[in-house]
C-alpha cells in the first residue's frame, strides 16, 4: 500500500495539467559530521513525508515520526540540499538544525606540513573552542594533540609538534565550536618519512630496550593497558609471569615473562633477529635474556 500511495505521488509530480498534491521543503547547508532528523507529523497513515533527496538522490528511509537521514557517506564540509517531498498540510521539520549548518564562517586558510611540526591558519575561531591534530593509524583516525582555539579577529596561526613513524604518515586537523557545536575539517596531509624502522631488545632479566627513545605502550593478553610512556628503556621488574605485547610506532609484538625473565616467544625469535639485523643491531644474533 505505501509503494502504490509513493506512486500515486509521482504521477502527481509529473502531471503539469493538475494543482499539485503535495509541497516540498529544502534544507541547505555544510555537512559537519552528524546525520539528520526529519520531524514527520503523520507516520502511522503512510501520511505527511513520502520521498527525501540529497543533493538530487532519492535516499532511503523507515517511515517513523523521526526520519533519519543516513549522511556518513558525505565529506566533511560538502555542501548539502535536502529536498523533503511531503503531502500538502503537514509540516515537517528539521529536529537538529545545528547539524546542518547554512554557512561556513570558520575557515581553514593553510596547512603544511615539515618533519617536525604541523601549522595552519585559520579565521573565525571562537574563544574556547578546540583544535586536534589527528593522525591516521590502524584504519582509523587518533587524536594525538589538542589545544584552545585563540577566539581573536583576523588569521590565526597554530603549530604543533609532531613525531612521524617511518614511511607514510596521515594527518588532518579538526576543529570543534564550543558555541555550536558544529565539527570542521582541514584537508588531509601525508608526510613520507625516512626514519628507520625501531627494534626492541632485553639486554637485562626484566628490561625492555628500544633502538631510540619513543612512545610506547605494554599491555596483558587480555588488552589491559599495564603501562605507557616515552624512553629508550622500560623497567618491567613489576610484571608477573605471563604473555604480554609491547606497542610503539606501528607495530605490536608479544613478549613472555617466564622464569623472571623477558623475552620473545620462540616462534619469534628468528625473525625478531632478522629485523634487529635489518636495521644495523650490532647485537642482532643475540635474542634471548642473558642468564
Amino acid at each position: 500500500m505505501k509503494i502504490l500511495v509513493l506512486l500515486i505521488h509521482l504521477l502527481q509530480f509529473g502531471d503539469s495539467t493538475e494543482t499539485p498534491k503535495f509541497e516540498e521543503q529544502v534544507f541547505r547547508g555544510i555537512y559537519i559530521g552528524t546525520n539528520l532528523f526529519i520531524y514527520n507529523p503523520a507516520p502511522d497513515k503512510g501520511e505527511c513525508v513520502f520521498a527525501i533527496k540529497v543533493n538530487g538522490k532519492a535516499v532511503p528511509f523507515a517511515v517513523k515520526s523521526a526520519i533519519e537521514i543516513d549522511l556518513t557517506g558525505f565529506k566533511p564540509n560538502e555542501a548539502l540540499e535536502i529536498r523533503v517531498m511531503h503531502e500538502l498540510g503537514c509540516q515537517p521539520k528539521l529536529l537538529n538544525p545545528k547539524a546542518l549548518t547554512s554557512s561556513l564562517d570558520f575557515q581553514f586558510n593553510y596547512t603544511a606540513i615539515t618533519q617536525t611540526a604541523f601549522t595552519w591558519s585559520t579565521q573565525g575561531d571562537t574563544k574556547g573552542s578546540r583544535y586536534f591534530v589527528e593522525v591516521f593509524r590502524n584504519n582509523f583516525w587518533k587524536v594525538e594533540q589538542a589545544m584552545a582555539g585563540r577566539g581573536q579577529e583576523g588569521e590565526q596561526s597554530y603549530n604543533a609538534e609532531i613525531a612521524h613513524l617511518p614511511g607514510k604518515n596521515k594527518y588532518r586537523i579538526k576543529y570543534l565550536d564550543n558555541t555550536t557545536g558544529k565539527i570542521h575539517y582541514s584537508r588531509e596531509m601525508e608526510h613520507l618519512s625516512e626514519k628507520k624502522v625501531a627494534w626492541h631488545s632485553f639486554p637485562k632479566a626484566n628490561e625492555i630496550e628500544f633502538s631510540e627513545p619513543l612512545t610506547y605502550e605494554i599491555r596483558d593478553s587480555k588488552d589491559q593497558l599495564i603501562t605507557k610512556g616515552t624512553a629508550d628503556r622500560v623497567d618491567c621488574s613489576q610484571l608477573v609471569e605471563g604473555s604480554y605485547f609491547v606497542i610503539y610506532q606501528n607495530r605490536t609484538a608479544r613478549f613472555d615473562k617466564q622464569n623472571g625473565k623477558l623475552q620473545p616467544p620462540p616462534a619469534n625469535a628468528a625473525a625478531l633477529s632478522k629485523v634487529r639485523e635489518k636495521n644495523g643491531d650490532p647485537q642482532a644474533l643475540v635474542t634471548n635474556n642473558p642468564k
